[in-house]
């Protein structure tokens, strides 16, 4: 019988590996066996954003592999991902088309790709499942630094996080994170605030497609 402690060491080292294949994508772009293994880690881990995040990359640094690859990819990952999301990654396989750098199908686990501001067209691929995985990861990686006293990591995390929130339309996953650091007694500086404003003022899908009809 698998532990609570075995199932978060498990968590970790597949996090780690999916890690360690990010910073070589970085390094390497073009390198396909790095997007592939990438990939793979991904696939492992239970959330989906990573799995997109990665997938991004991959459609924007391969595109020229994309004409016989791309379709073969799409299959094996497709039970992972909601359907407009695939489909949104077979357009650019059926229409000789490349992923650009900002792109709505970017995740805050892309490394080569950022995620496109257009919030309601966006905000569909966060699902209840990835903002709770969201919001775990960023707090515990949020009070690990602010234990070691690493302003600098705080930072960086929280406007990852800021970043992550406005473009895809995650007030689930920023109430989460609210809420929890709250109880850790988190200074929240402006641009908390901001970005819950942000969030706030923030059409839905269901006011657009009102307004839209």
């Amino acid at each position: 019988m698998r532990t609570q402690t075995s199932i978060r060491s498990e968590f970790y080292e597949l996090r780690k590996s999916f890690r360690y294949f990010s910073r070589l994508v970085k390094i390497t772009p073009n390198n396909e066996r790095y997007h592939i293994e990438r990939i793979q880690s991904a696939m492992r881990l239970e959330q989906n954003e990573p799995l997109q995040g990665a997938l991004a990359d991959y459609f924007f640094a391969c595109w020229y592999l994309m004409p016989t690859t791309g379709n073969d990819i799409l299959q094996r990952v497709s039970k992972r991902l909601n359907t407009w999301v695939v489909d949104d990654f077979r357009h650019f396989v059926n229409q000789g088309d490349y992923l650009p750098n900002i792109t709505k199908l970017a995740t805050r686990w892309s490394v080569l790709v950022t995620p496109s501001m257009d919030v309601p067209s966006h905000q569909m691929y966060v699902g209840k499942d990835d903002a709770s995985w969201v919001a775990k990861d960023v707090c515990q990686r949020l009070l690990i630094a602010k234990q070691a006293e690493d302003e600098s990591k705080i930072a960086q995390i929280e406007q990852e996080f800021f970043t992550h929130c406005v473009a895809c339309h995650d007030r689930m996953g920023f109430m989460m994170v609210w809420f929890e650091l709250s109880k850790n007694h988190w200074q929240f500086h402006s641009d908390w605030e901001k970005c819950r404003q942000e969030l706030i003022f923030t059409p839905t899908t269901a006011q657009v497609d009102k307004k839209d009809i």
